[in-house]
């Protein structure tokens, strides 16, 4: 994304209707630089289909926001991974890639970053319809923002074949 506030949407035939199933998984990375970098993440499309909240910018329980060291949901607030103190990375500091995994199973909500689960909502509000990322730059306008390695799939994850196969969730 070149600027900020630069959005995607994917581009498919049935986009103004609900193209997410009752079970889905999202996929993708992500990157942050050391300035301050964030991605906000909608269970619609911001373009194509009508959310109630789109006009008063309360877009409740279907944002998600992503920065370097944690993920906000207003159900959850937010949540930093584990030995991090900051929801961004230190200036002059590396920056990074994230793996985002967002699983979705008939209410239910989880959020991962880097394999370790951030949000777990058992009784998800929201209806989730499409999907779009937005970057965000309010405090770093001219950094780049790179995303890489999106997938939407249906269906969601085998645990116990992924618990027997890799020893973990």
């Amino acid at each position: 994304m070149r600027e900020r506030y630069g959005t995607i949407i994917p581009y498919l035939k049935n986009r103004k209707e609900d193209y997410l199933p009752d079970v889905f998984t999202i996929e993708m990375d992500l990157y942050f630089a050391p300035s301050y970098t964030a991605y906000h993440l909608y269970l619609f499309d911001t373009k194509n289909q009508e959310n109630q909240g789109m006009e008063t910018g309360d877009y409740g329980d279907c944002q998600i926001s992503v920065y370097a060291n944690n993920v906000y949901t207003r159900t959850t607030g937010s949540k930093n991974l584990p030995g991090t103190d900051s929801d961004n990375l230190e200036e002059g500091g590396n920056p990074v890639w994230r793996h985002i995994s967002i699983a979705y199973t008939k209410g239910k909500l989880k959020v991962y970053m880097d394999d370790t689960r951030l949000v777990n909502i058992p009784h998800f509000e929201g209806n989730p319809s499409g999907f779009t990322i937005v970057g965000s730059g309010n405090g770093a306008p001219e950094e780049m923002r790179f995303i890489k390695n999106v997938r939407i799939a249906k269906g969601g994850v085998k645990y116990y074949d992924r618990v027997m196969q890799d020893g973990k969730i």
